[in-house]
């Protein structure tokens, strides 16, 4: 590899040796005197060099400022105002839409909208008119529900102070010695246990009679038969006594049952009556809730962005040119429905070219580069522009891999006035 190297380096030299002498040779023959004076050395124009070729790539021109004015309310074009090749200024008036039900809408809505907010109003007040009453009711101790409630609570209070002192009465009757049956009671006991004694005594002598012989056995029985009845009236009595006091201890038990009922009745009265009145404050609370909601909405914002939307589009009815130029295409008609793309306008004054270079040219251009602009429909004038933009990226490839590779150019016209029209093709070359 080195040998290779050295030999082709030698052969360079050589052939280098060969070539000066030929130069010097040549030079010999063609020699300029010495009293002569040299030509002069001019510096090369810019971009170009001795070695660069000159680079020529075709163009469209296209105005640097183009605006489509579109219209999107849809209405029908009642007039256009401009022709294609018109100049216009900026705001110009260009087509006109008929919007005569459009006018109609607006009142139309304006006056549901007034309705609605009257409605809304009225809704507000008698909600507030309601909620002031609600809240007055419980306030001043008014409200029926509750009035109910509490006096059911009172008619269970009242129910059971009764039959507390029912209770307490009973209690006293049984325990007090002062009911009348107890005491008739408690007296055949003692009757009776009297009769029991002297029965006893009358018995314990006759039984002494009998034994000594004085009475008979029949007699004996007799003073027997007698005692075993006083000992059953006693018995019956005491009996008597008994069932008098069961039966005030289940008059009692009664009452005590009444009682146990009563404060049920009472709890629930009461539970009721908590119930009720936090019913009656939720509704304030409801009220008031409903006032407020009432409140937000009252703005009906719905309806009144549906009405700035239709005065939008009434403002929009006149279509204006939204910059000075000149209109190079008009879509609209008279009697079409104004809806999409109705003008096109393009400023004339400002031009630009749109060209194309190959990748090997790219590296020759950059943005601030002047070339020369023809044309051949405007025969042999020149025209002087700019390179102010180039696009990074390729637009566009032919072929296979490894085709035509090209870059597109934005060339400003500078010159300040030309023959050259929108759409023209031309030529751009470097200086």
């Amino acid at each position: 590899m080195k040998i290779y190297l050295k030999n082709g380096i030698l052969l360079k030299m050589l052939m280098i040796i060969i070539s000066v002498s030929i130069i010097i040779t040549v030079s010999g023959c063609f020699a300029i005197p010495a009293t002569e004076t040299p030509l002069p050395i001019n510096n090369p124009p810019r971009h170009q060099t001795e070695t660069t070729p000159t680079i020529t790539v075709g163009g469209v021109v296209e105005s640097a400022q183009r605006r489509n004015v579109y219209a999107t309310a849809g209405f029908i074009i009642d007039d256009v105002a401009v022709e294609i090749g018109d100049r216009v200024t900026e705001g110009q008036v260009l087509a006109t839409l008929d919007t005569e039900d459009l006018v109609l809408s607006i009142a139309q809505a304006n006056a549901q909208l007034e309705l609605a907010r009257l409605n809304s109003e009225l809704a507000i007040e008698e909600s507030r008119r309601v909620l002031n009453q609600a809240s007055g009711n419980i306030n001043n101790n008014v409200n029926i529900h509750v009035v109910s409630a509490q006096a059911a609570v009172a008619a269970a209070d009242t129910n059971i102070t009764a039959l507390q002192q029912s209770l307490e009465d009973a209690q006293s009757d049984r325990d007090g010695g002062s009911n009348a049956q107890i005491i008739a009671a408690q007296a055949a006991i003692r009757n009776a246990q009297i009769a029991v004694d002297n029965s006893q005594s009358d018995y314990d002598d006759a039984l002494l009679l009998y034994e000594i012989g004085a009475i008979s056995q029949i007699e004996l029985r007799r003073a027997e038969d007698a005692l075993s009845m006083a000992k059953n009236a006693h018995s019956d009595a005491e009996d008597a006594l008994e069932t008098i006091i069961t039966a005030l201890d289940r008059g009692i038990e009664q009452i005590q049952t009444s009682m146990d009922s009563a404060i049920v009745a009472r709890e629930q009265a009461q539970s009721s009556l908590n119930a009720v009145r936090n019913a009656a404050r939720q509704e304030v609370d409801m009220l008031r809730s409903n006032i407020e909601l009432a409140e937000l909405s009252a703005n009906l914002e719905a309806q009144e962005i549906a009405i700035q939307i239709l005065e939008r589009n009434l403002e929009q009815s006149q279509i204006t040119a939204p910059i000075g130029g000149t209109i190079t295409q008009v879509i609209a008609e008279e009697g079409m429905i104004g809806s999409g793309l109705l003008f096109t306008i393009e400023d004339t004054e400002d031009l630009r070219i749109i060209a194309r270079f190959r990748e090997y040219d790219i590296g020759l251009i950059s943005e601030g580069t002047e070339v020369k602009i023809v044309a051949d429909m405007i025969g042999s004038d020149k025209y002087m522009g700019v390179i102010t933009r180039i696009n990074p990226a390729a637009v566009s490839t032919i072929g296979m891999p490894g085709g035509i590779v090209e870059f597109e150019a934005e060339v400003t016209v500078t010159s300040p006035e030309t023959k050259l029209r929108i759409g023209m093709n031309v030529r751009v070359s470097l200086m």
